[in-house]
């Protein structure tokens, strides 16, 4: 139906090829590969092939449905497809943040890929005690920062279907010297709110945690940003046509514009963020490694109250979750330690591939390439012109500081195009 939103299996009933490459025509989804068609409650709406159309109506002609809300901007899924789901998902909410529905549009979302599972993700983000260590050099982080940091439990719900863990760290970060205190909130089975005080302000940003796949998971980060576009974008939007001539093209410009603005600001957000992630990478894949090794989490020792949240967390993950995420049958189980550091922390592969931010930004620079290129040849044919004819020495003089000014513009664009691909994190390089 139009406007509404509605999930199904990634499996047409036919030979099992993935619905995903399909498209959606007349409301349902066709298959890619023989033109199955489904709506959107996993019902089989037409085969091309059946001269009787009665074929359609066998329940093995049916692809599994999933209920589906619409909160916060974003779609949710309820991840079952018996009877009563229906029903069941309308008596649950979504775990969502309120500041999320409040200003959802100046919220930036940050998606990535990781080569390794849920739990040591959620581990990481649950504990704001490694951060002065882990993102060294990154911002206004430093070693030296590292010090006592006194946690308190301020709420602890672990029986039932929905848990709600909070703690207290006092202290938390001291960037630049100023200490911010942090309330860490893990609501179950994927759901983390950080909310940071200090002299400076108030932060908030809240992150899911997904499992994908034994030893994968993906990242999806929100936070609250100023305009989406930045002051650049502002200013557009506040001119005005003169005597309203050319309102129609000044619109489409500042459409134009308002794409672009929006996508830098979103990219250089997520360039920033791009390294705390990847400090982590080697770590939390090694981690995983030797904690299969070891067999579980109960060799940890974690003695300080900085521990204290993680320690909640495990307890409610090895004994109410029942140790973690429920694998269908036949599922690979790890994967074996990954050797190519480009494959542990791409970003082309993990971000900039779904990120359409990132995407144009990419594409703008791979112009700006182009056209520093031609600049630089432009420039060496006119002084080349300019010397074969006996022109001025000044238009020569002008001719290669066009080449010199193109080249360094070619040279900043495929640095910076790097930053879109493969950015090794080597801590003990970064003193």
């Amino acid at each position: 139906m139009q406007g509404q939103w509605f999930c199904v299996a990634d499996r047409c009933a036919h030979r099992y090829a993935p619905l995903s490459e399909g498209r959606v025509k007349d409301g349902d989804i066709q298959c890619a590969y023989h033109g199955w068609q489904y709506n959107g409650q996993g019902q089989c709406t037409r085969i091309p092939q059946a001269a009787d159309t009665t074929a359609c109506c066998s329940s093995a002609a049916c692809v599994e449905a999933f209920p589906t809300q619409v909160r916060a901007g974003a779609v949710w899924v309820w991840p079952d497809s018996s009877p009563t789901a229906a029903h069941d998902s309308s008596l649950a909410m979504p775990s969502v943040d309120t500041v999320l529905e409040e200003s959802l549009e100046y919220i930036d979302w940050y998606i990535r890929d990781f080569p390794y599972g849920y739990a040591g993700l959620m581990e990481m983000l649950l504990d704001p005690s490694h951060c002065p260590f882990t993102l060294h050099g990154i911002g206004l982080f430093n070693r030296d920062q590292g010090k006592p940091m006194p946690s308190t439990l301020t709420e602890c719900k672990t029986e039932g279907p929905s848990a709600v863990i909070s703690v207290e760290c006092a202290r938390a970060f001291r960037p630049a010297g100023h200490p911010y205190d942090a309330t860490v909130t893990f609501h179950s089975p994927c759901h983390i709110t950080h909310d940071f005080v200090g002299v400076n302000g108030h932060v908030i940003h809240g992150m899911y945690i997904l499992p994908v796949a034994p030893g994968r998971s993906r990242l999806l980060y929100w936070h609250k940003a100023g305009s989406p576009g930045g002051a650049s974008l502002d200013r557009l939007k506040a001119l005005k046509a003169p005597f309203g001539a050319g309102k129609a093209q000044l619109q489409r410009l500042v459409a134009a514009a308002e794409k672009f603005f929006v996508a830098f600001e979103r990219c250089k957000r997520h360039m920033y963020l791009h390294p705390i992630f990847e400090a982590v990478g080697g770590l939390l894949h090694g981690q995983e490694q030797n904690l299969s090794g070891a067999g579980s989490q109960a060799g940890f020792h974690m003695p300080s109250s900085a521990d204290l949240l993680v320690t909640k967390f495990y307890a409610w993950l090895l004994g109410t979750a029942g140790g973690g995420p429920c694998w269908p049958p036949r599922t690979l189980q790890l994967p074996p330690p990954e050797t190519n550091r480009e494959a542990l922390l791409s970003r082309e592969h993990q971000h900039v591939a779904k990120c359409p931010s990132c995407q144009t930004m990419l594409a703008v620079n791979g112009h700006m390439q182009l056209a520093s290129k031609a600049g630089v040849v432009l420039g060496l044919l006119a002084a080349a012109i300019s010397i074969v004819m006996g022109g001025p020495w000044y238009v020569c003089a002008a001719a290669l500081a066009l080449v010199y000014v193109a080249w360094k513009k070619s040279c900043r664009s495929a640095e910076w195009g790097k930053q879109f691909g493969f950015v090794d994190y080597v801590h003990a390089d970064r003193n």
